[in-house]
């Protein structure tokens, strides 16, 4: 949905040094002066030679997903030890502590691709999301609008090193169609070379939020899933799959297979196929070959 108005919001992007998700830590003690190497799935990535005490490696560089730390220690007298450590790092949570907002008011920009000027409805809204923990990131989001109230409540938990889940209520109150509801229960994991993610969302009957025409409804249910695979450091395979379903709709589950393969530098190959599974079958395919 696109309006013409305001907004005030945070943005990390502006810092580009500064890292909004949570990193492992590593503390450790030494007891005599000691050289300290730190390595992140088998790459230095710091070094430093410490005195005698306590001593701790914050903001360790690493990438999100899964990886193993190796702590490499190696006193005056030549003894060496080495501790693995293994973490999970997700860039949908926010550090204990860091608040991100955004807040936007203006007029809603109607009959998008007809008209060039034309704007009505006024609208009023607010996000915010705050990190309880480095384990737990919650949020909140509200809608306003003429004849419109919607309001949403979210949460992000990183169980243990499994990836993290995300879920989220809301509920809305139109003044035709009444009140309704919406639930959505999300999942993501990053190991390695795989990358999985899945959701679903259910909605009642009269759900309705911003960027609905007044005719329109969300489907009953909407499921989302994705599977990636990182063959090697220049092919990677990905299929999706979409599925709509209820409230009038005709079911919807759409296969999405995609290959890209890096074939010279600055050069990279992708081809897709797109499957509509339903009353009938059909197959799409696209190919392209350009520099990113």
């Amino acid at each position: 949905m696109s309006f013409g108005g305001i907004q005030f919001a945070s943005n990390f992007s502006t810092r580009p040094e500064f890292v909004s998700y949570p990193t492992p830590s590593l503390t450790g003690e030494a007891t005599i002066p000691t050289t300290v190497d730190l390595f992140i799935d088998n790459a230095r990535v710091f070094h430093s030679n410490t005195s005698p005490g306590p001593f701790s490696i914050d903001h360790v560089p690493v990438v999100t997903g899964e990886g193993q730390a190796q702590v490499v220690t190696k006193d005056i007298l030549g003894r060496e030890q080495l501790i693995s450590i293994p973490f999970y790092v997700s860039s949908s949570l926010l550090k204990q502590g860091l608040h991100e907002f955004s807040y936007e008011a203006g007029l809603t920009r109607e009959d998008y691709g007809t008209a060039s000027d034309h704007y009505n409805r006024w609208l009023v809204v607010g996000s915010e999301r705050y990190g309880m923990t480095d384990h737990l990131t919650t949020g909140m989001h509200v809608e306003v609008q003429k004849q419109l109230r919607t309001l949403g409540v979210s949460a992000t938990v990183l169980p243990y090193r499994l990836g993290t889940v995300s879920t989220t209520v809301a509920g809305s109150h139109h003044d035709h169609f009444g009140h309704g509801g919406m639930v959505q229960l999300g999942v993501k994991s990053n190991h390695h070379r795989l990358d999985v993610s899945a959701s679903t969302q259910l909605s009642t009957k009269h759900f309705t939020q911003l960027g609905l025409q007044l005719d329109e409804v969300e489907p009953d249910m909407i499921n989302r899933a994705f599977l990636g695979w990182s063959i090697n450091g220049k092919n990677s395979v990905g299929l999706s799959y979409l599925g709509e379903f209820g409230k009038g709709f005709s079911d919807v589950n759409l296969f999405t297979l995609n290959y890209r393969s890096n074939v010279a530098k600055d050069w990279h190959f992708m081809i897709s196929g797109v499957i509509n599974v339903g009353a009938f079958i059909s197959v799409s395919r696209q190919f392209n070959l350009y520099p990113w």
